[in-house]
């Protein structure tokens, strides 16, 4: 695979954002309508947190974007060089 084409990876980016897309409505769908049951870990009545629809899918991703933010503006306070850095005086 030729990924120095930027059409390709477009289409390959769209592709991949439509199957996370479908796979979270789809778990959506599923425990909505009862036939994909979750137990809850952490309270046994209907309100837990992890009893919603998708739960397990949005607090994912939403931690690994948590992740990724954190560890670019860590990492990126040490790795960052001014814009001259590299010029020759």
């Amino acid at each position: 695979m030729n990924w120095s084409n930027p059409d390709k990876v477009k289409i390959i980016l769209k592709w991949w954002v439509a199957l996370l897309a479908g796979l979270l409505v789809l778990e959506g769908v599923l425990s909505s309508f009862g036939l994909y049951h979750h137990h809850s870990h952490f309270c046994h009545h209907e309100l837990a947190p992890d009893s919603l629809p998708a739960f397990f899918s949005v607090y994912g991703f939403l931690s690994c974007a948590l992740m990724v933010a954190v560890a670019k503006k860590i990492i990126g306070t040490f790795l960052k060089r001014k814009d001259t850095f590299y010029d020759e005086d």
